[in-house]
């Protein structure tokens, strides 16, 4: 079963008969004829399905290889990728047209669905400006439908995009961890500039996300460790340390290298990376 396929087969055990119905006619209108039917059913879609509905979260593992990664999706926002996944065009430059026309006149729940979508649009070059875009806007959700359970930053963004998304993460309050890719894509540059971050939170006497010592592991210069060494003991739960602690395994610094060892043998062997970095 292909994603369309598995996408519907899941949309449709949500639905009522009705709705079932209904869908399943806007489906045949936007394969037999988008330009006419796509705009009209991609705006109506949630005045078509009952509050109970429209109120569903829906999770799909449709594998490592798919382009989607639907997790906690909306159900209105699932239908609406299932639109675009529908629509047929050959002529690259209309259907460029035309996607960038959605992005322009969409309301907030649109802009969700289009930038989640990213992904799957022909020609991924030519989305790198809306991905950036969408990364600036200053509205959560869209920020989240782009930066969080998304391949395509992590496929087609440069290193300094890439590192600006990764740090407004952490200005916005975002799941940094649901980022896609996110350990992959760690560099020097990135590493740098979150030093300098935990500088400015630190000198502000504000809290400092243990992530950020993940991502600036093998870069923590004295000053870093001797603020992560002071912040340690701040109320942090056990994997918050662990965290913290793979952030001074590297270190050769001689005050660094001793509370690693001294902390390592009150609370054991810490964890893998990957364990520590996911939940």
């Amino acid at each position: 079963m292909n994603d369309v396929q598995l996408i519907e087969e899941k949309i449709f055990q949500y639905l009522s008969d009705a709705e079932k119905e209904s869908l399943a006619e806007q489906i045949t209108q936007i394969k037999n004829d988008y330009a006419t039917y796509f705009v009209r059913n991609f705006s109506s879609i949630g005045r078509k399905l009952s509050l109970s509905t429209k109120a569903q979260l829906v999770t799909i593992d449709l594998g490592a290889n798919s382009k989607l990664i639907v997790t906690n999706w909306s159900l209105t926002k699932l239908i609406r990728v299932l639109f675009i996944l529908h629509i047929s065009e050959e002529e690259e430059q209309k259907y460029i047209a035309f996607i960038n026309k959605l992005f322009e006149f969409a309301d907030v729940d649109e802009l969700e669905a289009l930038y989640a979508s990213l992904n799957i649009l022909p020609n991924p070059r030519h989305w790198v400006a809306r991905c950036e875009e969408g990364i600036r806007s200053n509205i959560g959700s869209v920020q989240s439908a782009v930066m969080l359970h998304n391949k395509f930053p992590f496929e087609q963004l440069s290193e300094s995009s890439w590192n600006q998304m990764v740090l407004k993460s952490f200005f916005t309050d975002k799941d940094t961890l649901a980022i896609y890719g996110l350990m992959e894509r760690v560099n020097p540059s990135l590493s740098a500039a979150i030093v300098d971050y935990i500088y400015e939170r630190d000198s502000a006497k504000r809290n400092i996300n243990p992530m950020l010592w993940v991502l600036a592991s093998g870069a923590l210069p004295a000053r870093a460790q001797h603020i992560l060494m002071g912040r340690y003991s701040d109320g942090l739960d056990l994997q918050d340390k662990y965290k913290m602690l793979y952030a001074l395994a590297a270190v050769t610094e001689k005050t660094g290298k001793d509370f690693y060892a001294q902390e390592v043998e009150k609370i054991g062997k810490i964890p893998t990376l990957d364990k520590i970095v996911n939940r």
